[in-house]
């Protein structure tokens, strides 16, 4: 995992961001559950790894292959998805900007 995200899941302000997995069994559970099936209609390759649902229910990850480890939004309706940031603590801010 990212270090910025390692860092902030073992900090106390973790548990403030709703819709961020916290607890392993969840976290493993649903990453397995989208590697069975996801919303690309096919199960998801093992690089990308869900960490949260934003508001609307959509799964939040990373991509392990890409570098610097960006986060992603999936997108339901394109069955694609789109970057929400180029790293975690940078879409931490984006998320803390939109309160």
């Amino acid at each position: 995992m990212p270090p910025d995200y390692r860092r902030f899941i073992l900090s106390k302000w973790s548990h403030q961001l709703p819709g961020l997995f916290l607890d392993a069994d969840q976290l493993i559970s649903e990453n397995m559950r989208r590697r069975s099936k996801s919303w690309l209609g096919r199960p998801l390759e093992s690089v990308f790894f869900v960490f949260a649902l934003d508001r609307a229910g959509n799964e939040v990850f990373f991509d392990l292959d890409i570098p610097m480890t960006p986060v992603f939004v999936a997108d339901h309706i394109r069955r694609n998805c789109r970057m929400q940031a180029t790293s975690f603590e940078k879409w931490l801010l984006k998320l803390a900007d939109s309160e």
